[in-house]
């Protein structure tokens, strides 16, 4: 999963900063693990091309997770811009 939490008064003092459950996160982080979620969505999906009928399943799920966080990640990213 992916991890946006920090631990207490450990923050990046940053210019661009987003409220996440009542935590501060930066834009630039943010955008790190966006670039991450994409990546992994590649590598999911090139996985998926190559695996045996019985892994192909859960590689979906998987890949449908993984999604999941990358739009929740891209509509943060979008959110903050606005």
């Amino acid at each position: 999963m992916l991890c946006l939490g920090f631990p207490a008064g450990t923050a990046p003092a940053a210019l661009n900063e987003y409220e996440v459950d009542n935590k501060t996160v930066s834009i630039r982080l943010i955008a790190k693990e966006l670039y991450r979620a994409y990546r992994e969505v590649e590598k999911i999906e090139k996985q998926i091309q190559n695996a045996p009928p019985e892994k192909i399943e859960a590689l979906k799920d998987r890949l449908r997770k993984v999604k999941a966080e990358k739009d929740r990640m891209r509509k943060m990213l979008e959110g903050h811009k606005g």
